[in-house]
């Protein structure tokens, strides 16, 4: 599909999945994100407060494009630093509420103009940007209002 698909009525999604898999014993689907990293999921990671969005924003996106229900969205570590190993999302009523609970909570922010630079702890030792942001980010959120980070937290709080 080459246009965008809207989730729960206003939410656009444009993406390319990795893998899309039939079972056609039962009509039901499995959506892949391969990746290249470390395995970083744990065992009960569903959107990684909001870090790892591709399984299930990906199966709610294909269920509601193809018509057709996904069973499963999984994260596939496709090399040596990920261990090749996969981590299974189900997809269910749960899980695609999670998902669309990141979404509510970024589109307030967006709406509000509210984008703070607010790294979770030890956030900065891998990321890219830090060169950008400086080496004491981390150190900083201490000093914002946390009251105007209830959002953030609250999308950090889900598995």
């Amino acid at each position: 599909m080459k246009d965008p698909i809207t989730v729960d009525g206003k939410f656009v999604l444009r993406g390319s999945v990795d893998l899309i898999e039939h079972r056609p014993d039962l009509e039901v689907l499995r959506v892949t994100d391969h990746k290249t990293g470390k395995n970083r999921s744990t065992p009960d990671l569903i959107v990684g407060g909001g870090t790892t969005l591709q399984p299930v924003l990906y199966s709610v996106a294909i269920e509601r494009g193809l018509g057709k229900k996904v069973l499963a969205g999984r994260l596939f570590y496709t090399t040596t630093a990920g261990g090749f190993v996969e981590h299974a999302i189900p997809i269910n009523d749960y899980t695609r509420g999670q998902g669309l609970q990141v979404l509510a909570i970024i589109d307030r922010a967006v709406e509000m103009g509210f984008l703070p630079a607010a790294p979770a702890e030890r956030a900065c030792a891998w990321c890219d940007f830090r060169p950008v942001c400086g080496p004491r980010e981390e150190e900083r959120v201490g000093h914002k209002a946390q009251d105007k980070l209830a959002d953030l937290l609250a999308l950090r709080a889900l598995r």
